[in-house]
């Protein structure tokens, strides 16, 4: 992939994002199942994935990213996590909690450290979410 397509791709991937984070920030008091959708569509988008993967595991989704840019497959990818490991955590972690933490900012919120880290779904952290929106 050309680097102009790769700037187009992430261009596009950040308009979708702000979309979805609009719709959220359109909402009076929004319910989890409100919330759920333009979360996961949030999440897509930032790791650069499409509808097509079916997972609702939050690790799972950035492992699927992680693995699909650096193409290998995700069974490798606890072998080869060649970051720097931020705090000792994995690139996994790492990248969920920076995305989790820049959906919140987008948002206006702050979300509490103890139930951000016990989110294990989408769903899970779309409950969370709602609760502060």
């Amino acid at each position: 992939m050309s680097y102009l397509n790769v700037l187009k791709r992430l261009k596009a991937a950040d308009e979708v994002s702000a979309a979805e984070v609009k719709a959220i920030l359109s909402m009076d008091h929004p319910s989890e199942g409100q919330v759920y959708p333009h979360l996961r569509g949030y999440l897509l988008s930032r790791f650069l994935l499409d509808d097509s993967v079916q997972t609702d595991d939050l690790k799972k989704l950035v492992s699927s990213s992680i693995s699909k840019s650096l193409e290998i497959s995700e069974g490798d990818l606890d072998v080869t996590d060649l970051s720097d490991r931020c705090i000792s955590a994995p690139s996994v972690e790492t990248k969920l909690a920076l995305a989790m933490l820049k959906f919140e900012e987008a948002l206006g919120i702050k979300v509490d450290v103890m139930e951000r880290v016990s989110c294990v779904t989408v769903a899970d952290y779309a409950g969370v979410v709602s609760r502060y929106l």
